[in-house]
């Protein structure tokens, strides 16, 4: 992070006549005699780096390198790519093959083509991606701000018509890999609802937003984005959806420049036509009425401040009957990790949503670990019992699990596990990224319903369901009492940490409840041994329950000291 590049060496051949080890030594504190700017791209050649000692203020907050034979002339040219900045510098090497030295610079590689324009610190990537044996040119942002970046064109592919010594880059495609795959841009949050009463699952998915453009604030890059909602009409069939892009701005939303637009569907007009609620990242919800007449998805309007309904930030609403009266009711996830319960109070042609709770279950999804807050995005479903269960995602990319629903809704539901996918009999958490979203439904008509999860990356990933297969952890067999004997937890009594560890099993999951079953706080981890700050807990008993990798759960009870 300094204005200069360290230089280190390998000596694994110099000390252990191979390459088979990693032995660095610093060789050079200025390689390539140049500096750059310590708060932006500016290059300066010819640098004796003098001031490597004298200027320890003047830091620099990083950079993406590629080092490659530009011209043919059998020395390591220099790609930088920069914070803040859209485009790639070429640094052209004058010196020796002991000795690099920069001696000149396009600031705006590659100049006899298309240059790099590509926010954020664009990262470059010399990799043959067509299989022509001839390395290309790759490049897409590196920043590691999630609000910071191009999201939809976003991977740049350089043909190289020339040689890997002397690379003749030619620009292919901005959208390298992603036009060919759903991607939609930051956010993706999937919903399966049959919009047209045909007897199949349609697609919609709502996002945080398309990359629109960038600009400076008092020197602090700022990146704008608009959301929008994507619709997919299943026109497959019961036992093979085929989902067809109908439109990627239902109602024309883009335009209106909100973000984290997150849809939900049901008919609270009482005209057999499901309407449409969506939330907004600044907690209020938009409401669109269906007045479709023929084959064609139609919606009114949208209306914002729908019943002047706010819950913080980034509402993430659900219609369901919770309390399976006939009247579909209001769950909304937000910010902080919680669902906000409105109860329908109206009748079937006119949807009256009235307060009850912001705390609805005592759900919270909050990570202490990843940050203080959970972007709850609930997605409530019924069993063919007729039981209410509760798939949520979360901020930390897991997908929790809540059952004890039913008439209990004053109560706490029971957080059963998270979601988890068996591949080769082994059992593996699904965590897809950061701030997931998820739908469940039934696409292929076996009775085994199926999931869709949203993440924050703009993708979306499609679990199928399936018989559950007798799992085999692959390790040795341990009853329950001896693999509950085998895990310590400790010090007990605990003041500010508390140690968890297992000799031979992974935790997996760690939840601290207090005595009255209020769920404080939890963690997720595989590893044998976890180390949690209960610093903050208040003095007293608590009860732990711990998840181990063969889905074993241990309850152990802990003392709180002052």
């Amino acid at each position: 992070l300094g204005k200069y590049i360290d230089y280190h060496k390998n000596q694994s051949v110099e000390k252990y006549g191979n390459l088979q080890h990693l032995d660095f030594k610093l060789s050079e504190r200025c390689w390539g005699y140049f500096s750059e700017s310590g708060e932006g791209n500016e290059i300066t050649l010819h640098d004796d780096c003098s001031s490597t000692k004298s200027e320890k203020q003047h830091r620099h907050t990083g950079s993406t390198m590629l080092l490659f034979d530009e011209n043919g002339s059998g020395l390591y040219d220099l790609v930088l790519g920069d914070m803040d900045y859209p485009e790639l510098v070429l640094l052209t090497n004058g010196g020796t093959k002991d000795s690099a030295h920069m001696v000149d610079v396009d600031m705006l590689f590659p100049s006899y083509n298309v240059p790099i324009s590509l926010y954020s610190m664009p990262c470059p990537i010399f990799l043959d991606v067509d299989n022509d044996n001839i390395k290309d040119l790759v490049v897409s942002p590196l920043d590691l701000a999630f609000i910071k970046s191009e999201n939809k064109e976003s991977v740049w592919w350089y043909k190289n018509y020339g040689t890997n010594n002397h690379p003749d880059f030619r620009l292919q495609t901005k959208s390298f890999l992603q036009d060919q795959m759903l991607d939609f841009g930051s956010g993706a949050y999937p919903v399966l609802f049959d919009i047209d009463n045909d007897g199949l699952l349609d697609l919609f998915v709502g996002n945080y937003g398309y990359y629109d453009s960038s600009a400076f604030n008092n020197g602090i890059l700022k990146c704008f984005y608009s959301s929008s909602i994507s619709y997919f009409k299943n026109t497959g069939s019961k036992e093979n959806p085929v989902f067809k892009l109908i439109s990627n701005d239902l109602c024309q939303l883009k335009a209106e420049n909100h973000l984290s637009l997150t849809p939900t569907f049901g008919d609270i007009t009482g005209d057999g036509k499901a309407d449409m609620i969506i939330g907004t990242s600044d907690g209020t919800l938009i409401y669109a009425e269906n007045i479709s007449t023929g084959d064609s998805l139609i919606f009114s309007k949208p209306t914002s401040l729908y019943q002047n309904i706010d819950v913080g930030e980034y509402a993430a609403p659900q219609l369901f009957d919770i309390n399976k009266d006939g009247k579909i009711d209001l769950l909304i996830g937000n910010r902080t990790g919680k669902i906000t319960y409105y109860q329908n109070t109206g009748n079937e042609s006119h949807a009256v949503f009235a307060w009850q709770s912001d705390n609805f279950g005592n759900v919270d999804v909050r990570d202490y670990n990843e940050s203080y807050f959970g972007y709850a995005t609930p997605c409530f479903f019924r069993t063919p019992d007729d039981e209410t269960r509760l798939f949520i995602g979360a901020e930390n990319g897991y997908i929790m699990y809540y059952k004890n629903i039913d008439n209990n809704l004053n109560g706490t539901f029971n957080l059963i596990d998270t979601l988890f996918y068996v591949q080769n009999n082994k059992p593996y958490n699904i965590r897809e990224g950061y701030k997931t979203s998820i739908t469940y439904g039934m696409l292929n008509n076996d009775s085994f319903p199926d999931i869709i999860i949203g993440n924050y990356a703009g993708g979306l990933s499609y679990y199928q369901g399936s018989t559950p297969p007798h799992i085999s952890i692959g390790i040795k067999s341990f009853s329950d009492n001896i693999t509950a004997n085998n895990l310590s937890v400790y010090p007990n009594p605990c003041k500010d940490i508390l140690n968890l560890s297992h000799p031979e099993l992974n935790i997996l999951h760690i939840a601290i409840v207090d005595i009255y079953g209020k769920f404080i706080m939890s963690t997720y981890t595989n590893k044998t041994m976890e180390t949690m700050d209960i610093s903050s807990l208040k003095p007293g008993m608590y009860f732990i329950k711990i998840t181990l990798e063969n889905k074993q759960c241990i309850n152990k009870k802990i003392i709180k000291n002052e």
